[in-house]
């Protein structure tokens, strides 16, 4: 009896991909990954953007109603002193602390009988700080205060600036 194994046609080759194949996948791969590559990009530019806008807009917020408080509060304030004049500086007097607020650099200080303190963060700078006293010369003093908020993230060539103008006056 003679035994006949049959060998199939499939046996022979090996498996594996052609360059032409190799070529392809890889191509598919790399725009995929250039694709996805330019989606994260663009959501970190959003979240750095988003992030400054909000910082900006926060900090102004807090000055605005800082200065507005403490102004409200005060017995007095000495600076800026005459009907009509501006300053970049304000001193008043809150329940016999003397309070200052002025520009260093392009940071917004309160120096007081306790120290210097930093009002907006250091995401933000400050510029176009000015007080301006207004109002009646019998009447109770106002204040006109601006400033100009700025983020320091560059966001392709801009910064986000926010202006803030108010009025404050002594109770």
């Amino acid at each position: 009896m003679k035994l006949i194994f049959k060998i199939s046609k499939f046996h022979n080759k090996v498996a594996g991909f052609t360059l032409v194949e190799l070529l392809i996948y890889m191509g598919i791969l790399s725009v995929i990954l250039i694709v996805l590559t330019d989606i994260l990009v663009a959501a970190f530019g959003v979240q750095a953007s988003s992030q400054s806008t909000s910082q900006v807009a926060q900090d102004g917020r807090y000055i605005y109603s800082r200065l507005i408080y403490d102004i409200n509060q005060a017995s007095d304030v000495s600076t800026p002193s005459a009907l009509g004049d501006t300053t970049n500086t304000l001193t008043l007097n809150k329940d016999g602390t003397t309070y200052t607020y002025a520009l260093s650099g392009a940071n917004l200080v309160v120096t007081d009988n306790s120290g210097t303190y930093q009002l907006n963060s250091v995401d933000t700078s400050l510029s176009s700080l000015q007080f301006q006293r207004i109002g009646n010369p019998g009447g109770k003093h106002t204040f006109r205060i601006s400033f100009t908020v700025n983020g320091i993230i560059n966001l392709n060539g801009r910064f986000d600036s926010k202006a803030f103008l108010t009025t404050a006056g002594l109770r």
